[in-house]
């Protein structure tokens, strides 16, 4: 009897087969009749699937058997009912268990605890054991953001940086919830936290500063820094030549000021500079990014992550949508791109896709964790009514929005920009210093009939190392 991830499997490549083929059954791939098969036993073994995913692929087989596999002339209702048995298997083959607080494989569900993805949830099945119960950062002046993880860093078998990274996007799935505990400012080239703060000359940018007391006379109103005055305890007035005796009756001293020793400006205030020990990068302090460190503490999408041994697709209601933003899920948006494809190769209708982000000295903004909920769904809300009732508007991650334009090839696609950057411009975006964004655009035009999906992938997600669990 085939088991039910061997039907899975099938039920994935068959309903592809649906979609790509015309209506007759006898022109589908062999791989149909023997999921049809397969679907049999399976329905008919112990502990089958239940509910309505099973009685919807009952009715496939009784509407195959009544056509004497003939004809198969609704595919919009196969396929549904297919890919909602798809559903309901996977759900059944990845229900057990997790046992990765070893870092081990998991036979039940069959994932590999030396990949990335095994890792993390590895990690999430430790803290839910309690061992520990959350993730406190370590001082440590060697990581790259001066914090390390050693519980993490050791599970995940990471180095500091990449471990706050993977946190983060851990975070961004929703599994972690983050608790403020520090900020430090980081290098804008390498990101690093090992910085010179120093003072510095707002005119020259020299960092030869000395601070003098100032000198105010009475008598002709002449101000100036001490040195002028003379030195020791004989003062004299730079401007009238007239002797200085004693403090508050010929002169006072009313504050000290900053002097430039290489242009000799006076200033009350110096600039601050910074100075990355790493990299040797000099910018102004304002301009050090800040980041955030947190404690991590699981939530309770983590213990379903567990159970289903996946990062992603966790709760059936956030599948499809993002019911907080307004916008399509990461995984809704693929589905949509297999199907363009689909339609691509049948007959030859173009699509693009395009990121939106917003960025600041050409560094992009991770906006979904610098913004507020409601400036983030106000941005979505705003892409959503400018595009047609067609595309598709999604989170790619934590700085990048994605938009799908069906049956749009370049020119269509430009005035989608238009259209949308017109909007844009009307609204103002900063960050969380209050400095102002600057919103980008790319986009591809995909026109090829035989379009690999790999390539429209690593046009969205060109960085991305958070992979989902294959069953």
């Amino acid at each position: 009897m085939a088991s039910p991830r061997a039907t899975q499997a099938l039920l994935q490549r068959s309903i592809e087969a649906i979609e790509a083929s015309s209506d007759t059954f006898e022109e589908l791939p062999e791989a149909l009749r023997d999921l049809l098969m397969a679907l049999q036993e399976l329905l008919e073994s112990p502990g089958a699937p239940s509910g309505p995913a099973a009685n919807d692929a009952r009715q496939v087989l009784e509407m195959v058997a009544l056509a004497g596999e003939s004809e198969l002339r609704n595919q919009q209702s196969v396929t549904a009912s297919l890919e909602a048995l798809s559903l309901e298997l996977e759900r059944r083959i990845l229900a057990a268990p997790v046992a990765l607080a070893a870092g081990q494989a998991c036979p039940p569900c069959g994932i590999d605890g030396g990949t990335e993805a095994g890792r993390s949830l590895g990690l999430l099945a430790a803290l839910l054991s309690h061992n520990p119960s959350r993730l406190a950062p370590e001082l440590d002046p060697t990581s790259p953001l001066g914090h390390r993880y050693p519980f993490a860093d050791e599970k995940l078998a990471m180095e500091p940086g990449d471990t706050i990274r993977a946190l983060e996007e851990l975070s961004d799935l929703g599994l972690f919830q983050r608790t403020l505990v520090n900020r430090i400012h980081v290098c804008s080239e390498c990101e690093r936290c090992h910085l010179n703060f120093r003072e510095q000359c707002p005119r020259c940018d020299s960092i030869d500063l000395k601070v003098e007391r100032v000198l105010h006379h009475f008598r002709c109103g002449y101000t100036g820094i001490e040195s002028e005055f003379g030195s020791g305890i004989e003062l004299a007035c730079p401007k009238c030549r007239r002797e200085l005796f004693q403090l508050g009756q010929d002169f006072d001293r009313p504050h000290e000021t900053y002097v430039c020793r290489h242009c000799e400006s006076l200033f009350e205030e110096p600039q601050i500079g910074a100075q990355c020990l790493a990299c040797s990068k000099e910018s102004a302090g304002h301009e050090a990014p800040q980041r955030a460190i947190y404690t991590y503490s699981p939530t309770p999408l983590a213990n379903r992550a567990v159970e289903l041994g996946r990062l992603t697709g966790l709760e059936v209601d956030s599948i499809l949508y993002d019911a907080e933003l307004k916008i399509a899920t990461r995984d809704f948006l693929e589905f949509e791109i297999k199907r363009e494809l689909v339609r691509l190769s049948r007959h030859a209708t173009a699509f693009s896709t395009a990121t939106v982000s917003f960025e600041r000295h050409g560094r992009t903004v991770p906006i979904f964790r610098d913004w507020t909920a409601s400036t983030l769904r106000e941005l979505c809300v705003m892409l959503a009514g400018s595009l047609r009732s067609l595309d598709l508007v999604t989170r790619l991650d934590a700085s990048r929005l994605g938009i799908l334009m069906p049956e749009a090839d370049e020119a269509g696609a430009a005035i989608v920009r238009r259209r949308l950057f017109a909007e844009l411009n009307e609204m103002s975006f900063v960050d969380r210093s209050g400095n102002d964004l600057v919103p980008t655009w790319t986009v591809a035009t995909w026109a090829e009939r035989r379009q690999p999906i790999e390539e429209v992938r690593r046009f969205l997600f060109p960085d991305s190392n958070m992979l989902k669990v294959e069953p």
